[in-house]
Formats: C-alpha cells, sequence, structure tokens
C-alpha cells in the first residue's frame, strides 16, 4: 500500500469515528398532553368519540379547561379550572405546561433538542415507551388544508390541526419530517413561528384557517403575525413544497410554535391513523470536512515533493 493509499485510509477512519461520535448523541426531550377530550379523566391508553384512529390516545389537546357545552369548543382562560386539566408528561411536573406556556389555545406535545447532533421524535408509540402513556399523536386529513373536499373551497381547518412547541439549546438547522404510522400515504403540512402563543382570551377550536394555502393565515386566538413565520409548507402552486419535510434554523433558546396537518387529504373530519414526526439537528458535516482538508493536504504534499 503507497504512502497516501494509508494516509486516506487513517482519515476515512478518523471520518468514521467522529460519524459515530455524532450519531451516539444523547436524544432529545419530548413532552406529550394526556389530557383526555371533553373533561374525561385521562386515557392510559383509550379511545374515544374525537379520535378513531387506532394509534392511541384520547385528547384534543385542552390543557386549562373543559369545553363549554352552549360552544361545545370555546375553553376556559388559563388558570380556572383545576391543575388535574392539564396533565402533561415530560415536563418538570403533571401541573406544568412546557416552556411555561400561557396561552390559551390547545397544546399537543414539545420538544426539546440539546446539542447540534441531537434528534427526538414526536409519536404515540414514544409517549407509551418513554411515559407509559398514551397521547393522540394524529391529525385531520384537511386541517392544514382540504383541497377543497369539505365545502368546494380549499382551506385548512382548526378542529384536529395539532400544535408543538419547539426549543434548541445550541442555534442550528432543524429538519422536520412526517409520516403517517401503520404505511399511512398521508401528506402533512407546516407552519412554523417563532415564539409561543400568549393570547389568553377564550380559543375556539372549531374553525376555518389557510384560505392562502400557504400557511400564512394566522387563526383566531393567536398573537402571532406574518412576520413571526419562520417557514411554512406551500401547497398554493402546481408543485407544493415543504410537504412532509421542512428545515428552518432555530435560535439557542427561543421557542417556536409548529403547526402540522393533513394536506390536500380530505375533510376536516377525515382523520389519519396517527402521524410520526422526527425532529433532528443537520449537524454540520465536520467528518466532511476532515476527510476533504486532509485529502487536500496529502495531495498538496504529494505534488510538492514531485516538484522537489
Amino acid at each position: 500500500m503507497s504512502t497516501l493509499s494509508k494516509a486516506i485510509s487513517l482519515v476515512l477512519q478518523g471520518s468514521s469515528i467522529a460519524l459515530v461520535i455524532s450519531s451516539n448523541a444523547l436524544a432529545g426531550t419530548t413532552m406529550y398532553n394526556t389530557y383526555g377530550n371533553f373533561g374525561t379523566t385521562p386515557c392510559a391508553p383509550c379511545v374515544g368519540p374525537e379520535n378513531l384512529n387506532p394509534d392511541g390516545g384520547n385528547t384534543t389537546g385542552w390543557i386549562w379547561g373543559v369545553p363549554t357545552p352552549a360552544s361545545n369548543y370555546a375553553v376556559a382562560s388559563p388558570g380556572v379550572s383545576s391543575p388535574t386539566a392539564y396533565p402533561w408528561v415530560g415536563t418538570s411536573s403533571s401541573n406544568s405546561t412546557p416552556f411555561g406556556y400561557i396561552g390559551s389555545s390547545t397544546l399537543n406535545w414539545a420538544v426539546e433538542l440539546n446539542s447540534a447532533t441531537d434528534s427526538a421524535q414526536i409519536s404515540n408509540a414514544d409517549a407509551l415507551s418513554r411515559y407509559g402513556v398514551s397521547a393522540a399523536i394524529d391529525t385531520a386529513k384537511g386541517s392544514w388544508e382540504d383541497g377543497g373536499a369539505t365545502n368546494g373551497t380549499p382551506i385548512g381547518w382548526l378542529h384536529s390541526l395539532d400544535i408543538g412547541l419547539f426549543m434548541s439549546d445550541v442555534t442550528t438547522t432543524v429538519n422536520l419530517s412526517a409520516q403517517g404510522v401503520n404505511g399511512s400515504n398521508e401528506d402533512f403540512g407546516f407552519t412554523i413561528f417563532q415564539g409561543m402563543n400568549t393570547d389568553t382570551a377564550a380559543y375556539v377550536h372549531h374553525g376555518a384557517w389557510n384560505s392562502t394555502l400557504n400557511g400564512t393565515d394566522i387563526p383566531p386566538g393567536f398573537s402571532f403575525t406574518e412576520a413571526n413565520i419562520v417557514a411554512t409548507t406551500d401547497a398554493s402552486g402546481a408543485k407544493p413544497v415543504n410537504v412532509n419535510d421542512i428545515q428552518f434554523t432555530a435560535q439557542a433558546g427561543q421557542i417556536y410554535t409548529i403547526f402540522i396537518g393533513g394536506v390536500n387529504g380530505g375533510d376536516w373530519y377525515t382523520r389519519t391513523d396517527g402521524y410520526v414526526l422526527n425532529v433532528a439537528a443537520v449537524p454540520v458535516p465536520g467528518a466532511a470536512w476532515l476527510f476533504g482538508g486532509g485529502i487536500l493536504g496529502l495531495l498538496g504534499l504529494k505534488r510538492s515533493k514531485r516538484l522537489a
């Protein structure tokens, strides 16, 4: 074996070691809302009328109170119900919300990444594996955008749009990748806002949004503006972009709100069989730079020797 070949072999070994170190990073922290739908007791696991998928869970993300009989969807303002109305798992206690969330809108899950090589998965399987309880990680096929299946005009629906919070401890590019469980071919759309909802007025869960089909509509009951949007799916053109997969740059310590729902898949009440959301920091390819730099250096050294 030539000197150059031996050197390349050593560089490759070093690259492999670096990649192994990166792949062995600690998993991120996941948090789930397990509050039972319409004020019923939390389920572990259970299936109810608002969750007809076989993946488990029975929650529409209520955290502050029981929907009132009169409106069926309007919920009480934060803090007026008993602490047991929002039992979370993964937070400091079942009576605390992720990242100190105070908004009145529903909230289904939260995730925190700890490093630039970290990753996590939001799913009912993860909730069961980590905490032994079920969480309804599912969304209607038309909740981000229904393709006109409901009333002939494409629009999104809040009814079963899942809402999550995200934070990274370091500044990094983050990749979100969603897929249906049990082989579902469902497509998913995203809208990602910088910050958390701070609107504490009564939140109306039953309503439409996203008439633009590019995720830039702000639903009622949210304190965001379009300036808060950092990334979104765009289904308004002939070739939709950022469907199922989307990336954005997360600033260290900044909290982001993630909307996820079915896109162009059917009526708002047509549920999928659940979804899995993989959340991963996209590491700087340090091993690749090491390899490339090493090869260039070795080639330059060999050329210098030839010239000499």
